[in-house]
């Protein structure tokens, strides 16, 4: 129970240039997607699917990139006092 106590620190670093390629990358793929399926949708579904489109296709292009590619878009590094 004490390790819960404990403070921790979550320190984020990303590489500005390559993140906004990734997402501008996922941004018109996730267009490109929602324009293929929107014949006889409304505009309220065009829009959620949208949004889900493209936060899934972010997260696996700045996953595949760290894993496929190993370039590091995003590092998260975790610190426990002593």
């Amino acid at each position: 129970m004490e390790r819960w106590t404990k403070p921790v620190a979550l320190i984020t670093t990303f590489q500005p240039y390559l993140l906004a390629w990734v997402l501008a990358i996922a941004f018109f793929l996730t267009l490109t997607l929602v324009a293929i399926i929107s014949k006889g949708r409304n505009w309220k579904q065009l829009v959620m699917i949208f949004i889900a489109s493209y936060i899934v296709l972010a997260l696996a292009s700045i996953i595949s990139a760290q894993f496929v590619a190993d370039i590091q878009v995003v590092a998260l590094e975790w610190v426990h006092s002593q």
